[in-house]
């Protein structure tokens, strides 16, 4: 939802009460009972006795939230504890990635049905690196033969991206080239914090002197974002991939110079941007704030993908498995939607039939808040 990833400076609180004590528990308490609350016109015509049990239910609420607080801290403890386990584990993939290691035969030999799969033939591979091997004796150069053999996973990362919708709207014309270069990519929770880190390492190359790109996303509990920031990118001469460069030639009074113009352009790349943030003073324009939201929302957006779904199931997504796993959530949740719509449509013609016979049914939820079936307006949070 629109306030899950709302900047700070639009929260009510400006602190977190994710690790709160209970100090700040009773402020937060005297803090919300002092504030002027926007109330349903319902609730302000209930009596006075009703009003005193409601005030109950708010403070129980509180008392609801404090054990929230208390759960999504366990939960992220439990989450630091677990990030050790994984460490180790993705070190091996990266190791594979990157032709640092070879998978073991145990590895290999419990994925038989999956290499039958994908058309794997036994000894093809011995034959393959004997052919490099005669192409090194042929040539003379055996550095030039290991050369043409394939190390490691070539492209991992890239094909990754490309099929992940997400990620692949992101990918600009030149970032095919520059992201063969991407060794890992890994998430770093910062203790203390829901915030996150992500890690982009990359083999030396010749477009960027960055051995690793980060992006941080730091956050004021488990789904309030209030920023991020990334890595400013040392791109090498001519080869920023985030911009078009345009020459023209210009001439005047008989003297010939040339114009650089530079455009930016569709680029992973831009990813790194730090967007920058009003201060809790400055006033913006609302069209201005909406966009910085809109922003802030698609950002954050990636940056969950990566650490909820692309890092942990990396493999997943190169072999395309994880495709067809999201495929099916996307048309389960549509056949939902069609039969709620039929249902409703059930409903109108039962409603219809009534009103010829003169007897009134009962009104469905979206008559009953609509005019003529219409559904009520959606729900907006400001």
């Amino acid at each position: 939802s629109v306030e899950n990833h709302l900047p700070a400076t639009s929260l009510i609180m400006g602190e977190s009460t994710a690790f709160a004590s209970p100090e700040a528990l009773e402020e937060m308490r005297k803090k919300l009972d002092s504030m002027p609350a926007s109330l349903s016109a319902d609730v302000e015509s209930l009596s006075n006795p009703v009003k005193r049990r409601v005030a109950g239910l708010r403070a129980i609420q509180l008392d609801i939230e404090a054990v929230e607080d208390e759960l999504a801290k366990d939960i992220r403890e439990l989450e630091m504890k677990y990030e050790a386990k994984f460490e180790p584990l993705f070190d091996k993939r990266k190791d594979i990635i990157i032709g640092k290691q070879e998978p073991t035969e145990e590895q290999v030999e419990s994925m038989k049905d999956f290499l039958g799969q994908i058309g794997y033939v036994e000894g093809e591979e011995e034959a393959e690196d004997k052919d490099g091997e005669d192409d090194d004796e042929k040539e003379g150069d055996e550095e030039q033969g290991k050369k043409k053999r394939e190390v490691g996973i070539p492209g991992f990362w890239l094909g990754v991206f490309q099929n992940n919708d997400t990620l692949n709207d992101l990918l600009g014309e030149k970032d095919d080239e520059v992201l063969q270069y991407l060794q890992d990519v890994r998430c770093v929770l910062i203790p203390e914090s829901f915030s996150f880190r992500l890690e982009f390492t990359f083999a030396p190359n010749e477009f960027f002197e960055n051995a690793i790109l980060t992006k941080t996303y730091i956050l004021e509990n488990e789904e309030v974002l209030e920023k991020s920031e990334g890595t400013t990118i040392k791109w090498k001469p001519g080869k920023n991939v985030t911009v078009k460069v345009f020459k023209k030639k210009q001439t005047k009074k008989g003297k010939t110079r040339t114009l650089t113009k530079t455009e930016k352009c569709t680029s992973f790349f831009n990813f790194f941007e730090t967007p920058k943030l009003p201060s809790e003073d400055e006033e913006i324009e609302q069209e201005e704030a909406v966009n910085l939201q809109h922003f802030m929302e698609a950002d954050f957006d990636v940056g969950m993908t990566f650490k909820e779904k692309i890092i942990p199931e990396a493999v997943l997504w190169f072999t395309g498995e994880a495709m067809e796993d999201e495929e099916e959530d996307e048309e389960d949740e549509g056949e939902f939607e069609e039969d709620e719509g039929e249902e409703e449509e059930d409903e109108d013609e039962e409603e219809e039939e009534g009103e010829g016979k003169k007897k009134k049914t009962s009104q469905n939820p979206a008559q009953a808040a609509g005019k003529d079936g219409e559904k009520p307006a959606e729900c907006k949070q400001n």
